[in-house]
């Protein structure tokens, strides 16, 4: 039987795939990037941990991890093809701009997998459980990931790489998905802390979709259609 935690997963999953997806054709159609750097590394890492190193139990979750690596390294590609002009008005050398995202990938690997390996360790909260570390980990990444998305918007100044749609499903595929079934029904005695990492996504994804679709409106660009 279907169970309601299944039914929010998978509501997830989707979400992410089309977020995913919508980064990579805005990027390309605009010859930009629409993920932060700092959130794409830590992102694309969680991922190559949880799908190759760190597998979960059950298969259809290590076949999303993989899905979702995937499509990750066709956002990498949109980051380090058509970055660097973002990059460059601060100075920053092409040797510089590719070093950082070297760096920040080795940084953001080693964080995943020796955070996996301490989180694991502690009963009571995590259960000595590598998927509980996981997730600990992927809701740390998705609250940094909302502030980041934030930055980038102020800080580019328009909406190049950038669509309501990866706004709205950012927005479903955390906070009102594996949020909302982490606090509820897999630990309703125990969602203090993640509950802050939650709603931090949740104030920040919301407020994203506001002032984009603002400044969409304000640069005469189609909110809809613009995929």
């Amino acid at each position: 039987m279907v169970s309601a935690t299944d039914i929010l997963s998978g509501i997830s999953g989707i979400s992410w795939i089309i977020t995913y997806a919508s980064i990579i054709y805005r990027g390309v159609k605009d010859q930009s990037y629409g993920m932060p750097l700092g959130a794409l590394l830590f992102n694309l890492c969680w991922e190559l941990t949880n799908a190759f190193i760190f597998r979960p139990s059950a298969i259809d979750a290590q076949i999303i991890y993989i899905l979702w690596f995937l499509m990750d390294c066709g956002i990498l590609f949109t980051f380090l093809k058509f970055g660097y002009k973002y990059w460059s008005p601060y100075g920053i050398s092409i040797f510089e701009f590719y070093s950082f995202a070297l760096v920040g990938f080795t940084l953001s690997m080693l964080a995943n997998i020796e955070g996996m390996l301490f989180f694991s360790q502690f009963d009571g909260f995590f259960d000595t459980s590598k998927d509980e570390a996981s997730g600990f980990l992927a809701f740390l990444d998705n609250a940094i990931m909302s502030i980041l998305f934030v930055a980038m918007f102020y800080t580019r100044g328009n909406t190049d790489g950038q669509t309501i749609y990866v706004a709205i499903a950012k927005f479903i595929g955390t906070s009102l998905s594996v949020g909302v079934s982490y606090i509820f029904l897999e630990h309703p005695g125990n969602w203090e802390f993640i509950s802050i990492l939650v709603a931090t996504c949740f104030l920040f994804d919301a407020y994203y979709i506001v002032i984009l679709y603002q400044k969409l409106v304000k640069e005469e660009k189609n909110v809809w259609t613009r995929f």
